[in-house]
């Protein structure tokens, strides 16, 4: 699971649907944002939205980047902790 237990863990303030949306990405890094979409039953321009507020959340560019730095803090096949 990752940790956000730290007080200043940017993944603090990642909301509910972007953690299950982090946890598709790291179940199926090669699903396309049409593919996520349709899973988390939102738009296209919702899982781009999310994906956006995210990188820019824990501070990385792309969607390689995000799914490296999950894999380093621990991110399982699990839902992410609250």
């Amino acid at each position: 699971m990752l940790c956000t237990c730290h007080p200043e863990s940017p993944f603090r303030q990642i909301t509910p649907r972007q953690r299950e949306l982090l946890a598709l990405l790291t179940r199926q890094p090669g699903a396309t944002n049409y593919d996520l979409a349709r899973q988390m039953v939102v738009s296209e321009r919702t899982v781009k939205r999310y994906l956006s507020d995210i990188y820019r959340t824990i501070g990385v560019q792309n969607r390689s980047e995000c799914v490296s730095v999950l894999l380093r803090q621990g991110m399982t096949d699990g839902p992410l902790e609250h």
